[in-house]
């Protein structure tokens, strides 16, 4: 995922291995595919930081919890906000932005789970969806809950 940027955004390269990583001025990533923990290592070098393998075991953890679970859990975990967790994670790469488009299995699911068991019925089968995103979803397709 390549992201091009305004040449007034572009730093000096992080050398990792002999070879140029392209990062914006705050060091951010060009392209997700580039990173390594040696780009990490390197990265934290070129601004006077020595990572170590506990360290780079918790960037790990957040990245994969991050592609697992998504912003909501992350943010529970980490004490912050679904919108800060969301806003970094699209500047580094580990996002786009934009969520991905609802599809007929997560409908099904809602249109299935939601009238019985509400939000959180829905939130466990759903965990790349925000409970937001679930409720503005069944209010656009007007599944209503059981009484």
């Amino acid at each position: 995922m390549t992201k091009k940027l305004h040449p007034n955004f572009l730093q000096d390269p992080v050398i990792v291995d002999g070879r140029a990583v392209p990062t914006d001025r705050e060091g951010y990533l060009q392209n997700l595919d580039d990173w390594s923990p040696d780009f990490a290592r390197a990265l934290a070098a070129r601004e006077g930081l020595a990572l170590t393998d506990e360290h780079l075991a918790v960037i790990q953890f957040l990245r994969d919890f991050y592609a697992t679970d998504g912003a909501e859990y992350v943010a529970r975990y980490l004490g912050r906000s679904v919108s800060a967790v969301q806003t970094k994670a699209c500047r580094l790469h580990l996002a786009d932005g934009n969520p991905p488009a609802w599809d007929d299995d997560e409908d099904a699911i809602l249109a299935g789970r939601y009238p019985l068991g509400g939000i959180d019925a829905c939130k466990r089968l759903l965990p790349r969806r925000s409970r937001k995103a679930i409720v503005q979803r069944v209010s656009k397709l007007a599944i209503r809950r059981v009484a």
